[in-house]
């Protein structure tokens, strides 16, 4: 299975199979610095595979040579100071963090990524024209931060799943979403239903919804032509994995006439 997840293209069908080897009860777990090859990395004995390292954004091959030759570390100081600058620079040594391949020293990555610009002496400047070193609130560690790093460095959250995954088909929920586009179709029997993507700016994704005729004409109102506006809805998960919407509100008054 981590041949057949090396083989894949996209971060689409990588989570596909990942899905797969969860169904065998084989994890998917984010790249290990110590452990990861180039490509994904199995480790029968604990039944996990970890990320490659060339997966995780910005790291190139110039880098990845290094970071496998001089494996494994005992800490980020230590990779600093044993890995070439040019191999593992700020934006390399950034998404490897990011990516979850330092948890084993620290799993709060933002306290990995403050270390890394102090000892860097990364500094910004401020609107009065101060440098200083910037530093994020640890406390701003939690499951969606760790989801957004790893969607920024590995093109998918791994180590968390957001409600939407979690949620059983049929089973009911209630979101806020901002529409993002409407379309609509017309039945055999003439009745007009609609397909809505719906954005959960919460967890940054994107849900496809459907509306059948029966709560489309009432609600036809707040969705067609209403990209850009927030809604609270609510509703089920059907078996083909979209969101069959019952009922709608508006998050702030709409002008329905507009």
């Amino acid at each position: 299975m981590a041949a057949v997840l090396s083989m894949q293209d996209t971060p689409e069908d990588v989570k596909f199979y990942s899905d797969v080897c969860n169904s065998m009860d084989i994890k998917v777990s984010v790249p290990d610095v110590n452990v990861s090859k180039e490509d994904f990395t199995a480790d029968a004995e604990h039944r996990t595979i970890l990320y490659g390292l060339s997966a995780v954004k910005g790291v190139g091959g110039a880098a990845l040579g290094e970071l496998i030759a001089n494996a494994p570390y005992e800490s980020l100081d230590d990779a600093m100071t044993r890995i070439p600058k040019k191999a593992f620079n700020k934006r390399v040594a950034e998404g490897l963090i990011k990516a979850g391949a330092f948890d084993w020293e620290d799993t709060n990555r933002i306290n990995l990524l403050n270390h890394l610009h102090e000892v860097r002496k990364d500094k910004v400047v401020l609107e009065d024209g101060t440098k200083v070193i910037a530093f994020e609130p640890p406390d701003r560690w939690n499951e969606n931060t760790c989801m957004a790093f790893e969607q920024e460095t590995l093109g998918t959250h791994i180590t968390y799943r957001n409600w939407w995954e979690e949620l059983e088909t049929g089973e009911t929920a209630k979101f806020t979403g901002r529409i993002k586009a409407v379309r609509e179709h017309r039945q055999k029997n003439g009745k007009l239903m609609a397909f809505v993507t719906l954005t959960d700016e919460d967890i940054n994704t994107d849900i496809e919804c459907c509306v059948f005729a029966k709560q489309y004409g009432p609600l036809n109102s707040l969705l067609y032509g209403r990209e850009g506006y927030v809604l609270h809805v609510s509703g089920k998960k059907s078996d083909k994995g979209s969101f069959i919407i019952n009922d709608a509100q508006p998050v702030v008054n709409m002008d329905l006439t507009a």
